[in-house]
Formats: structure tokens, C-alpha cells, sequence
């Protein structure tokens, strides 16, 4: 930022500017064409406190260098005011309240599961940005959350060609065998599994339109014994994410940028880690998909605006089993060490959807007074809604629980 005023000496300073949050610049000018210099030394003011939003932000450099996984609640884990310690995989409990109740944001756009209020994969690590992590004082504009939000960016095209690629090598074979494992001589699939990640961006017309590409390939078997059965059983998971991004600016002060991101899955599992009985494996796909429209300008030299609408699909399909006899039931224990095995437990033929659609914009005002001092007003809207079809229901041989 530079700073220019009549009859001072001109300032330029750097300022970094987090996702979602105000930063406060100051700087002191001279008195331009000064000979004489007199130094005096004093305390330094202590910066304002701009937010009182408590939290975390993230920019990619800074995962990159860390031993810690990279997806969006992972990530999250980092800052303050959380815990993992919650009733399903993939959720996050903040600020003490329910696992179900965050909000999971990517460039804006609501990508929840719409019953767990886990994060559906609807990113590439590669491709993240910036992660901010709101666990307090979080502001109205989020709305629909009574725990806290976990908002990411993704990188854009800029002038000058860019991109990387990465492959994460993993082996069940090169970590240390449990003691489970050991005392029944289980031996470990010898296979290395690769994740393949991607990234590409560029121009198009300079200083007017730019493409942003990435993409992430998944290929993985890993072998781990069953609970109390022992049986070793290998889980395939298959997976391909794509995304394309154009970002345009038409003219001076106004952006507008479209986005498309896939995720096509299958995979080889059990349904649940206390499933004990590999004879119930199923194959399930998971289609899920994202596309979002944007715009964002400005509209004077105080007022900003943005305007954006999504849309997000998820879905079960093959999740579960087919038969219908009684002999095909499935079992779970009630009273002793918790077990499932006979059959499957969900209806594969009771596919499942959980969509939404989304449309928010808001306006933004800074005024300056030297009575009043500095604010900042803004107003928006929401339009959002979440549906589900379908129930992945429960076996139509019905399940049968088995005490002991």
C-alpha cells in the first residue's frame, strides 16, 4: 500500500490481507524535503484489535511445511477451540457445540454432507489456498451453525503460467504391525498405493480472463485385520477428482468467475468398523459434484458488493445388499463387544441423494469520520436449501439384534 499526501514524503508498506478477515495499516509520514533529522525514540503503539472473531488461518505454504494431513478438517484440527472426539468419522466438534452443527465453506460455496455435517471431498489439497478456521465470535453473515466455521479458498489463474505436481506414496507394509496383529502372526499387504495431485493456471486473454485446472487421482488397497474375527481384509477405494475455474475481469473493478468440480468414487469396504464378517462387503459409488457462479465488485470507493450462486450433489448408490431372505439378515450385538456380521445392514436398492442449492450476496459500506472514527457496514442475504431423496435404508429382511 502506498501512502501520498501534499508536501510529505511518500510510504509504501506491505500488508497481508487473511481470508474472511480486516487488517489495520498505519504508517507514519515525514515532512517532505526535511535536511535536518531529529530522531526521537519511543514505545511503539500497540496495533488495534481489528476482530474479535477467536480463530486460525492457514495459507497452504504453511500445511505444506507441517506434518499434518491436508484435507479441510485436518487442517482445522490446528487451531484452537476444537476437538475430534465426536461420534462419527470426519467431524468436528467447536466451541462445545453438537459434531453436526459447523459450517465447511469453499469459495464460499456450502459443501456440508447434509445429514453428518461432514465435509463432503469436494477439494484438492494442492489446490487449497488459504483454510480460516472461526471458532468464536464468528460473524451473523455465516448464519445456519451453532459450532463454528471452517472457510477455504482455492488458487486462481493469474498472468504468468503456473502449476505443480505431487504423488503421495503409502504402504501398510513400511508402519508397525499392532499388537493385535502380532499375536496372531497377521501379515500386511505388500502394496504401494499412490495419490496423485496436480495443478495448472494461466491466461487466457491477459488482464482479462484466466483459467485454474486441477486434478487428483486416488488408487489405494490397504489391508488391516477385521475386529475379533482377525480375518485380514482389503479395502479398495478408487477415486478421481476434477475441477476447472475461469475468472474474468471484463472490466475495471467488477470480477465474475465460474467453477466445476467432480468427484466420482467407488470403493471395496465393510460397512463398519465393527463389522467382524468380510462376507459382507459391499461396492458402493459415491457421485458427488459442485459448480458455482460468482461476482464481486466495486461499487464506489467505499462500497463493495458480491453476489454468487451453487449448487452441491452427493449420493449413495450400491451402498449395502440385495437379499431379501431371512437367513440374510444382518446381526449386531447389543450386549457384549459390539459386532455386526450375516448380512449386510443398509438396502442397496434404496439409493440416497443429499443436495442443496445455494444463492447469498451482500454489500459492504466504509465510512470514515474524525468524530466517530472508522466502520464498517454490511448487509446481505441467503437462499439456501437441502434435501434428501431416498433413504439407504435398512435391509428389507429387516436387521436382527443379538443378545448374549
Amino acid at each position: 500500500m502506498t501512502f501520498e499526501l501534499q508536501g510529505f514524503q511518500t510510504v509504501a508498506q506491505d500488508a497481508t490481507l487473511e481470508l474472511g478477515r480486516d487488517t489495520a495499516v498505519n504508517a507514519s509520514m515525514a515532512l517532505a524535503g526535511v535536511t535536518e533529522t531529529i530522531t526521537v525514540t519511543a514505545e511503539a503503539i500497540a496495533s488495534p484489535v481489528v476482530s474479535t472473531t477467536g480463530g486460525a488461518n492457514f495459507t497452504s505454504e504453511e500445511i505444506a511445511n507441517l506434518p499434518t494431513g491436508r484435507t479441510l478438517q485436518q487442517v482445522a484440527q490446528l487451531a484452537p477451540g476444537l476437538t475430534t472426539n465426536t461420534p462419527n468419522a470426519g467431524q468436528l466438534t467447536i466451541s462445545g457445540a453438537f459434531a453436526y452443527d459447523n459450517v465447511f465453506l469453499v469459495d464460499g460455496v456450502d459443501i456440508n454432507d447434509n445429514l453428518f455435517g461432514t465435509a463432503n471431498n469436494l477439494f484438492i489439497e494442492d489446490a487449497i489456498e488459504e483454510t480460516q478456521v472461526l471458532t468464536s465470535g464468528v460473524s451473523a453473515e455465516y448464519g445456519r451453525f451453532s459450532g463454528g466455521v471452517v472457510n477455504a479458498i482455492t488458487k486462481s489463474g493469474a498472468n504468468d503460467f503456473s502449476g505443480s505436481f505431487r504423488v503421495n506414496l503409502t504402504n501398510d507394509a513400511w508402519t508397525t504391525k499392532s499388537p493385535y496383529e502380532i499375536a496372531r502372526n497377521l501379515d500386511r499387504a505388500d502394496n504401494v498405493n499412490t495419490v496423485y495431485e496436480t495443478t495448472l493456471g494461466g491466461p487466457i486473454l491477459r488482464d482479462r480472463v484466466w483459467f485454474f485446472l486441477a486434478g487428483r487421482q486416488t488408487a489405494t488397497s490397504n489391508t488391516a485385520p477385521l475386529p475379533r474375527s482377525g480375518v485380514n481384509f482389503e479395502t479398495i477405494n478408487d477415486e478421481k477428482r476434477g475441477e476447472v475455474k475461469i475468472t474474468a475481469t471484463p472490466f475495471q473493478n467488477h470480477t465474475f468467475s465460474g467453477s466445476y468440480f467432480r468427484n466420482a468414487r467407488s470403493a471395496t469396504r465393510v460397512p463398519f468398523n465393527f463389522t467382524i464378517d468380510p462376507n459382507v462387503a459391499e461396492t458402493p459409488e459415491f457421485p458427488n459434484d459442485r459448480w458455482v457462479a460468482s461476482w464481486r465488485g466495486v461499487l464506489s470507493d467505499r462500497m463493495f458488493a458480491d453476489l454468487r450462486f451453487s449448487q452441491k450433489k452427493f449420493g449413495f448408490r450400491g451402498s449395502g445388499g440385495t437379499a431379501t431372505e431371512i437367513t440374510a439378515s444382518p446381526f449386531i450385538t447389543i450386549t457384549q463387544a459390539l459386532s455386526h456380521y450375516n448380512g449386510n445392514y443398509c438396502d442397496a436398492t434404496d439409493p440416497e441423494d443429499r443436495n442443496n442449492w445455494q444463492l447469498a450476496g451482500s454489500t459492504s459500506y466504509f465510512v470514515t469520520t474524525d468524530s466517530l472514527g472508522s466502520h464498517d457496514f454490511k448487509a446481505g442475504f441467503e437462499v439456501y436449501q437441502g434435501n434428501r431423496t431416498g433413504g439407504n435404508s435398512h435391509r428389507r429382511s429387516s436387521p436382527h439384534l443379538w443378545a448374549r
